[in-house]
């Protein structure tokens, strides 16, 4: 038996001697009322206060083993105070992070971590060029020339919990070969990642910054 368990029993013993004395207690006080005096009034008066009542050296034990015991279960914690873990702050937005491997061209990346990303969708869209030609079929080259439209990656993203973020960032494994990105449509539990040039192989990292 454990400290707890030896200072739980001591302490259930004087309660339960203590309810039997009020028990006691008022079986006479009722039979002393009504003029009952039988046999089952006799027995409990006996049974719960009268025995308990001559165990006067039993009390005593009793007693000094509940206060040798409470000292200690307590002086270990007094010596030792338990240590208090710091728990995440409250109403801090949970950590948000969506961790891909892009592998270049029109391939959809592969994601190596998501935390609290309930669902996420990778949208690749090719290049688009327009040119233009008059009646005769010649092509017709504006001044700046050409428009021309590079791949791009839309990512639709999900949270499993709402968050709350100051600011949404992305980084690449290779900065420099990664064109101009930003974050669109962003709620407290979704958002979209836009790059507006094609994404070349290398780890694409978004998290949420509290």
């Amino acid at each position: 038996m454990n400290l707890r368990a030896a200072v739980t029993s001591v302490f259930g013993f004087i309660l339960f001697a203590m309810a039997s004395g009020l028990i006691s207690a008022n079986v006479r006080k009722l039979a002393d009322k009504h003029g009952w005096d039988n046999f089952l009034v006799r027995w409990a008066e006996k049974l719960c206060w009268e025995r308990l009542r001559g165990l006067w050296w039993l009390w005593a034990i009793f007693g000094l083993s509940a206060g040798v015991a409470l000292v200690l279960w307590l002086f270990p914690l007094l010596l030792s105070p338990p240590t208090i873990v710091a728990g995440p702050e409250v109403g801090a937005p949970p950590k948000t992070e969506l961790r891909f491997q892009f592998y270049g061209g029109a391939r959809i990346p592969t994601a190596i971590n998501t935390e609290n990303i309930y669902y996420w969708y990778a949208q690749f869209s090719p290049s688009i060029g327009m040119k233009f030609t008059d009646k005769a079929g010649n092509e017709i080259i504006p001044p700046g020339g050409s428009p021309q439209y590079e791949p791009t990656w839309n990512i639709f993203v999900v949270l499993k919990e709402p968050a709350a973020f100051k600011q949404i960032i992305a980084t690449f494994s290779n900065p420099e070969l990664l064109g101009p990105t930003e974050i669109i449509g962003q709620t407290n539990r979704s958002f979209i990642f836009h790059s507006m040039k094609g994404i070349p192989a290398g780890e694409l990292v978004i998290s949420g910054q509290p």
